[in-house]
């Protein structure tokens, strides 16, 4: 019998992978939106979803984005990979959030279910926003790693 033949997977069904973007515009500035679904309902985040089981989660970034505001981007590089511990239908789940550095192709975003409004924000004003504490913590590791991103 080998080893194989006795081992036992055990996959965690309260886990769940997105996929984020951080959207540079101009003079310096990042998208926000303000969210209008689950999980952070009202609260200013990036655009960001759940990557599909059958997708690659680089193809869901460019997905969730333009689904949620119009805008296309282009992907400049990793920012960071997160987790975030919250609470979806009474369940707890530990979100795990990959982000990535992008930059907009066109302009302007566009008012949706799932992004009731958005902002463009700079490293002064992202601090201020009522937002989770794991945005907060994106946009602030992408301010300071900028220059990975060819921006300074």
């Amino acid at each position: 019998m080998g080893l194989e033949s006795i081992r036992t997977e055990v996959y965690a069904s309260n886990v769940v992978l997105s996929a984020a973007a951080i959207i540079r515009g101009e003079k310096r500035k990042v998208l926000v939106i303000l969210e209008g679904d689950t999980p952070y309902n009202g609260m200013w985040v990036i655009p960001m979803g759940y990557v599909h089981t059958d997708e690659k989660v680089i193809d869901a970034v460019s997905r969730e984005v333009k689904e949620e505001t119009g805008v296309d981007v282009e992907l400049e590089g990793l920012v960071g990979v997160y987790d975030d511990f919250i609470t979806i239908d009474n369940k707890h789940v530990h979100h795990v959030i990959v982000c990535y550095g992008t930059k907009a192709l066109n302009y302007p975003p566009t008012v949706t279910r799932e992004a009731k409004e958005y902002a463009w924000t700079g490293i002064e004003q992202f601090k201020q926003l009522n937002a989770p504490t794991v945005v907060k913590d994106m946009l602030s590791d992408y301010f300071a790693k900028r220059r990975i991103f060819g921006r300074q």
